[in-house]
């Protein structure tokens, strides 16, 4: 729940300040491959 929304929206936030998606690169490879 909580913890769970905290983690993601740090790792999000994370990300933002990185410039690049490191742990979206996980969540879109299935999806594209569908796509394909």
């Amino acid at each position: 729940g909580v913890v769970v929304k905290d983690l993601e929206k740090t790792l999000d936030t994370f990300t933002n300040i990185v410039g690049i998606g490191p742990f979206k690169v996980f969540d879109s490879p299935p999806k594209d491959i569908w796509k394909m």
